[in-house]
């Protein structure tokens, strides 16, 4: 009965009142490697949302942010630092011997760290760490390596090509930028095919150039990428052949890497296809990477008209909100009179030295999508005030009671006041 009793006062465990990070990778702060990622786990399933750039930053002590991705798996935060593709080594989401500090917003910031079920980050939190030091000779390693053992082949993966088409060399892990060298390779005619390595009097250079060196995900892309194209010409439709001079390529870990064909009867020969018509030559295309955020830029450029949002998911958005109207009336130049009291222009331009002149009842409403430009003078030409024409606050009072005590949008107070001629 005594033990009954004590078990039932035993108070119930108190739930907590703030998140907290448990544990943090990697765990030296000196020596880091370049390709190293940031791992939090914290105390409780994160929101996704208050995971952002602004809330957990990775910043060098010259204050430039980390180029990197960050990714949420519920009570863990990983931040993956941008790869490295030149030899210096210097391109990455990591600078080499470089001092950075990780900050994470927490309480009474408004944007601190929250779990699912609403706690916030207790306090902010900062801590600092030094990436690895890259000397010449190299003397120790400067990335991560997730296969330690041994090194991948590199396959050649365009034995057929048009001519402006680069030659790709694929590779199932990451190689070490600073063992590619442009010097390694050189392209033979077919006549010269059969005698590599001896006659290389017609020997086309290469230059080569890593353009992706990312970890592999399972069933997705190879994790590297090379493309070869030659120094200073065109190549003309036929058969040739690589010619591996000295490949010093090696992987994360140092091991060598060998250069193949994936069909090993062919050896490293390739074939270039005369180019295809092209059906129509006036249309063109663009592409450009929109994943990394941190490469956004607030600063406002002369002669658009404002700018486009991406929030990391390679989608570019551009969004108006209502209140700008539909830009049904195009481009608009101000002069005279207004002959709309609604206008809904895509830019709206009243220029230097010109008059324009708004009148007549109620509200005169401007709407412009783009850019609004007015160096000119925008006049008002009163008209008689109408018997009985409600004052601004009475037309906001009888919206709201409308609305049943909801704050009207910016969109709905400007159809009111329109509609209702307000004095």
């Amino acid at each position: 009965m005594v033990l009954a009793g004590l078990v039932a006062c035993t108070p119930e465990p108190q739930p907590q009142r703030w998140l907290e990070l448990r544990q943090v990778r990697p765990q030296e702060r000196v020596g880091v490697y370049l390709n190293e990622r940031i791992v939090l786990h914290f105390s409780g399933p994160l929101d996704p949302d208050s995971v952002h750039s602004g809330s957990v930053r990775v910043l060098a002590d010259d204050g430039t942010p980390a180029r990197g991705r960050l990714s949420v798996e519920r009570d863990r935060v990983e931040f993956q630092p941008a790869p490295v593709l030149a030899r210096d080594l210097a391109d990455g989401g990591y600078r080499p011997a470089t001092r950075y500090a990780v900050e994470l917003a927490g309480f009474p910031r408004a944007d601190a760290l929250r779990s699912e079920d609403g706690r916030v980050l207790g306090e902010s939190l900062r801590w600092t760490f030094e990436t690895v030091a890259v000397s010449e000779p190299r003397s120790g390693f400067v990335f991560e390596d997730s296969s330690p053992t041994s090194g991948s082949p590199v396959i050649l993966r365009t034995p057929v090509l048009q001519p402006l088409q680069p030659i790709r060399l694929t590779c199932e892990e990451p190689i070490d930028p600073s063992t590619l060298w442009s010097e390694d390779f050189e392209l033979l005619p077919e006549l010269n095919i059969v005698a590599l390595g001896r006659t290389r009097g017609d020997a086309i250079p290469l230059v080569a150039k890593l353009v992706r060196n990312d970890e592999r995900e399972p069933y997705k892309d190879d994790a590297a990428v090379i493309e070869l194209t030659p120094r200073d010409r065109r190549l003309a439709p036929g058969m040739y052949g690589i010619n591996p001079i000295k490949v010093r390529l090696r992987d994360f870990g140092g091991h060598p890497l060998w250069v193949l064909n994936s069909s090993y009867r062919e050896g490293l020969r390739v074939r270039v296809e005369a180019a295809a018509p092209v059906e129509d030559t006036s249309l063109s295309r663009h592409v450009e990477s929109f994943i990394d955020i941190a490469t956004r830029s607030d600063e406002a450029v002369p002669g658009v008209d404002g700018a486009a949002n991406w929030s990391g998911n390679g989608r570019v958005e551009v969004c108006f909100p209502a209140a700008a109207g539909s830009g049904r009336d195009g481009d608009v130049s101000l002069a005279g009179t207004l002959a709309s009291k609604d206008l809904h222009a895509a830019r709206l331009v009243l220029p230097q030295g010109e008059q324009a002149f708004v009148e007549g009842e109620g509200t005169i409403v401007l709407r412009c999508q783009g850019r609004m430009e007015l160096d000119g003078e925008l006049l008002e030409r009163r008209a008689p005030e109408r018997e009985g024409a409600p004052t601004l606050a009475e037309a906001l009072q009888r919206l709201a009671k409308r609305l049943g005590g909801r704050t009207p949008t910016v969109s709905e107070a400007i159809e009111a006041l329109r509609r209702e001629g307000v004095r």
